[in-house]
């Protein structure tokens, strides 16, 4: 029997997930490319490992998991691999300071000062030192959508990057010890007091006159601290993640999860291939290579997604999975070759990455584990040189996400309002700043609302956005969108410092699916209806004929028409309409001209359940949802 590091057998998971993606309107090939695309990622050493997750029209339209979750252990990526969410945790804070407006406990537009009473005297830093008073107090809407002017320091060790950062480094420091030394008297061991220690810093610029992005939402979660009298991650628990079934999503994790604790990485380039002596804890380019999408029909005898985990496609059986095998992209061309084309790749080599682990692999001295996280509970992500924010899985936040997208509500458990969610997913820049011309990182057409950003139609913008969509990153790799019009939720998990290049695949792979889906769902009703309309026949009289009446098929009559022997008829007109937009996308020898009885039914889109896709697991036993 195989331990986990705790002395205790992890146990399996037993449920299967099963994928619609013809009912949620994907096209399986499509999905497939896009996950090639990620896979190849894997194998080159850029990521350890993959999750990709998709729901569209209440259904769990795609899953794929790739790679390893934890590199040195060799623990297989999975959708309940717990990962560090850092700045996904503001989107939760959003929820939760949302609950508390909808009853009323704040306004938007109430002062910071009102609650942490260390703001009242927040100063501007005005040039290289003249400081000057605020013009006007920060409120709790300038924290929520970053127009507050606060900043961010260095983040993950990284030396500052000039005086705007260089401003925070005793505060980090500071916070720091709160973990490793708290007996210290310099250490920051509340949220209370490192807000208190945090206005003391200036403000990079006047509130309410631009977006920066900032501690401000560590800023909201102590505001929620005093109005609602409970520490932080007791209200989450009771108001968010029991009610949403998110079991496995907090500050810090269990001991008895640390089989499912995923580690975080930051990629390097490098010249040339490492040595071959390197240890695995200082890089990776092994990788592995087996993997299967959970909505592949034609997938491999056994569908595995890295564990004894299956992925049920038809819902009959169970099949064996293979745990990944270790795959050196390197190896591949090792082999000896002569040809022009092996002169060129040797002379033209391809990028090597390093991985370099950044949380502990150790389960006495990881970062998130009971007993050893940070008492500071960062609600913006972290608040030190690496350690804090929220812990999640995929089958958690994609709960979270498609609460979102159904209005506030899930499984019959109502978390918000609509009227709240819409508020919470439009663009407030301009009513936090009083003006139409403020973008998110500058970029037109990226606006910013309550929960993340929020894309407006904009004649500049970025052709990969698309009006009304949401959403937002954290610095280990992960990421979501929401997208309204399209009633789809993405999520995705690479675990590799500041990578958001997952997400923005995926996203581009989803509407490439959609749209041939589309394409696809067009030619098939134009071939039922040409079908329908060849198989009937009327009884015409011949104008050149008199006194005969024969049978005509559609066929025959687009033949007497080209004659002049019969007028026009609306059948015709459809038949000639039907072939014209076929042959626009189906090549003319696909085209059936002539009546076939369909040989399968044709699937029905049912409307979106009220059931989530994802149901939450009932013990640590049984951590998989529940499949459709």
């Amino acid at each position: 029997m195989q331990l986990d590091g705790t002395g205790v057998s992890p146990p399996k998971p037993t449920r299967k997930y099963r994928c619609s993606p013809e009912k949620a309107g994907l096209d399986i090939k499509v999905m497939r490319e896009a996950d090639e695309t990620l896979h190849k990622k894997v194998d080159s050493g850029e990521l350890p490992g993959v999750i990709s997750i998709v729901l569209r029209r209440g259904a769990l339209a795609h899953l794929d998991c790739y790679g390893y979750a934890d590199l040195e252990r060799k623990l297989p990526m999975l959708p309940t691999s717990i990962v560090k969410l850092y700045s996904m945790s503001k989107c939760v804070i959003t929820v939760a300071i949302a609950i508390l407006l909808e009853e009323g406990r704040l306004s938007l537009d109430d002062p910071v000062s009102k609650y942490i009473p260390a703001f009242a005297s927040a100063m501007v830093k005005n040039g290289e030192s003249e400081l000057v008073p605020a013009e006007r107090p920060i409120t709790v809407l300038h924290l929520l959508t970053h127009t507050a002017g606060i900043g961010y320091g260095p983040m993950l060790g990284d030396a500052p990057d000039g005086e705007e950062e260089e401003r925070f480094a005793s505060l980090i420091k500071r916070a720091g010890l709160g973990r490793t030394d708290p007996t210290n008297t310099e250490a920051i061991s509340t949220l209370e007091h490192w807000c208190e220690e945090l206005a003391k810093i200036p403000l990079l610029r006047q509130p309410g006159t631009e977006w920066l992005y900032s501690y401000s939402h560590d800023v909201v979660g102590c505001v929620l601290e005093v109005i609602s009298g409970q520490r932080l991650d007791t209200f989450l628990n009771e108001r968010i993640f029991s009610p949403l079934g998110m079991l496995d999503t907090g500050f810090e994790v269990p001991r008895e999860k640390w089989h499912r604790s995923a580690g975080m990485y930051k990629r390097h380039e490098v010249e040339q291939a490492p040595s071959a002596d390197a240890k695995p804890s200082d890089m990776s380019t092994a990788q592995p290579t087996p993997a299967a999408t959970a909505d592949s029909q034609d997938a491999p005898s056994q569908p595995c997604i890295g564990t004894p985990m299956a992925v049920d496609q038809a819902g009959d059986q169970d099949a064996p999975c293979e745990k990944p095998q270790p795959h050196d992209a390197r190896a591949d061309s090792a082999q000896p070759s002569h040809s022009p084309e092996a002169t060129q790749a040797q002379v033209e080599q391809p990028v090597v990455y390093e991985l370099h682990r950044l949380d502990s692999r150790e389960i006495d001295t990881n970062e998130w584990i009971v007993g050893n996280s940070s008492p500071i509970l960062a609600g913006g992500g972290s608040v030190d040189a690496m350690t804090g924010g929220l812990v999640s899985t995929g089958v958690d936040y994609a709960r979270f996400c498609l609460m979102l997208l159904r209005k506030g509500e899930l499984d019959g458990v109502r978390i918000l309002k609509p009227e709240t969610v819409k508020l919470l997913s439009t663009n407030q820049l301009p009513r936090a700043t009083g003006k139409d011309d403020v973008w998110a990182f500058g970029v037109p057409g990226v606006g910013f609302g309550l929960l993340g950003s929020v894309t407006v139609q904009h004649e500049d913008m970025d052709t990969a956005l698309r009006a009304h969509e949401y959403g937002w990153g954290g610095m280990a790799g992960t990421a979501w969108t929401n997208d309204p019009n399209e009633d789809f939720v993405l999520l995705s998990f690479s675990l590799v410092a500041f990578d958001l290049t997952t997400e923005e695949v995926l996203r581009e792979g989803v509407r490439a699916a959609i749209k041939k889906f589309n394409e696809t769902e067009t030619r098939k009703r134009c071939q039922r209806r040409l079908e329908r309309l060849l198989k009937k026949g009327s009884t015409e009289k011949m104008p050149d004929e008199p006194g005969k009446r024969r049978v005509i098929t559609p066929q025959r009559r687009c033949r007497l028409q080209l004659a002049g022997r019969v007028p026009p008829t609306k059948s015709t007109s459809d038949t000639s309409a039907c072939l014209r937009m076929l042959f626009q996308t189906t090549p003319p020898n696909k085209v059936r001209t002539k009546f076939v009885s369909p040989a399968k039914s044709r699937r029905s889109l049912k409307s979106p359940c009220n059931k989530s896709p994802l149901s939450p697991p009932q013990d640590d036993a049984q951590v998989s949802p529940a499949s459709l």
